[in-house]
């Protein structure tokens, strides 16, 4: 059994490309492999036990079956979800979609990263910031010249002589063109204009930049509980959408719902794992009560509040469109969460927007995942009930996919 062997077994169902992928997929959530490991012929190293379970896993491949769903988890936002045939598989799109919530709170983790005024932080990570690199562990400013440590060797093609006046530090050295003579320590090099910063200033300097960040960062955690987001998220599904925002804004209150338990089951199960504080709920938006137009009381909030964001990727498929959708979604993924009729494609934005103008605070907002097809529709029914500043966007692959609105 190899690699090249598993993944032209899939050939019929996808390319090549997406083939190779769901099988290092698979032998990496499954059997902890890496790429390097792939390569170097391991797959033939599985144990009995091993071959035995990734055979099985293939015949259920081999017959159209999601591999999200073979696996059991898919990734959204750089985190695993939990998902069964009962949710839908979360998609990239809907990544974009908490994207743009995250936009609007000013504040928000995108997919593992923190958006600060526009600087974007790794986790855990090195800072990158526009213009600057790191090599070696050594920042280098635009415009500036590397400078080789004592006994470290530069290749002739990265051996860079300054143009301009330059200090030669004692702890530095710069390995001259042939016939150049290097001055003694700390002497200007004639004809030469630029001051090289000590690499201890350069350091202290961004130690000092990241202390600034790291307080703007605590400030906007402070500005957003201020202002105490509470956000519903309708159809939640896999809770992939509620989940991330009730871990990427601080302080945030979220509450999902859906109308299946076995959804609610699966969302429940990956707030736990994941650690996310989200108030589950059974409610079916088109059939919603007089009740539900407040939100539960807690110790500290009175009943009548109302919420910040209301958030949706609500069914939108009409049955017309399934001769155009792929088989493998078509047999596998629930019906209840993809179609709408045919006569009514916007049942339920239509639902959830009569909902949000009521349920909404003054200034709250409304987002939408959308069927392309019915982008512009979706956006007139909207503004008909009340909402203004509608816009529209479209998502990575140019279609318009987004809708937010706002409640004056």
């Amino acid at each position: 059994m190899t690699y090249e062997a598993l993944w032209h077994r899939l050939s019929s169902l996808y390319d090549a490309g997406e083939a190779k992928a769901i099988v290092r997929l698979v032998l990496d959530v499954r059997f902890g492999m890496s790429f390097t490991d792939i390569l170097c012929g391991k797959v033939s190293e599985l144990s009995s036990d091993d071959q035995t379970e990734l055979e099985k896993i293939m015949l259920r491949l081999e017959k159209g079956e999601p591999v999200q769903y073979v696996l059991g988890v898919a990734e959204f936002c750089g985190r695993q979800f939990r998902v069964s045939p009962s949710v839908l598989i979360p998609r990239p799109e809907t990544e974009e979609l908490c994207g743009m919530v995250g936009d609007f709170v000013g504040d928000f983790v995108e997919c593992g990263r923190w958006n600060v005024e526009g600087e974007m932080f790794e986790e855990g990570g090195v800072i990158e910031e526009e213009g600057v690199l790191e090599e070696g562990g050594r920042r280098k400013e635009e415009g500036e010249y590397l400078i080789p440590e004592k006994g470290q060797i530069i290749p002739k093609e990265e051996q860079i002589i300054p143009k301009e006046e330059q200090i030669i530090l004692e702890e530095e050295q710069i390995i001259p063109e042939e016939g150049q003579i290097i001055p003694e320590e700390g002497h200007i090099i004639p004809e030469k204009g630029k001051i090289i910063l000590e690499k201890d200033d350069r350091i202290r300097d961004k130690d000092d930049r990241i202390r600034d960040k790291d307080d703007r960062i605590r400030d906007k955690d402070d500005r957003i509980r201020e202002k105490e987001f509470r956000i519903l998220d309708i159809g939640t599904g896999s809770g992939c959408i509620a989940i991330t925002l009730a871990l990427g804004i601080p302080g945030a209150k979220v509450t999902a719902w859906d109308i299946s338990d076995d959804a609610l089951h699966i969302a429940k199960q990956n707030a736990h794992t994941l650690g996310a504080d989200v108030l589950f709920e059974k409610r079916d938006i088109l059939n919603i009560s007089p009740s539900s137009f407040l939100l539960p009381p807690s110790s500290n909030t009175p009943p009548s509040s109302k919420y910040s964001i209301i958030v949706s990727n609500p069914p939108y498929i009409c049955h017309k469109e399934q001769p155009a959708m792929e088989k493998n979604v078509l047999e596998h993924e629930p019906h209840l969460a993809l179609f709408v009729p045919d006569n009514d494609p916007l049942l339920f934005y239509r639902a959830i927007a009569n909902y949000a103008i009521k349920a909404l605070r003054t200034g709250g907002m409304l987002f939408f995942e959308l069927n392309p097809v019915y982008a512009n529709d979706t956006e007139k029914m909207i503004q008909e009930l009340g909402f203004k500043h509608t816009e529209l966007r479209k998502d990575q692959f140019g279609k318009l996919r987004f809708l937010k609105a706002t409640k004056i």
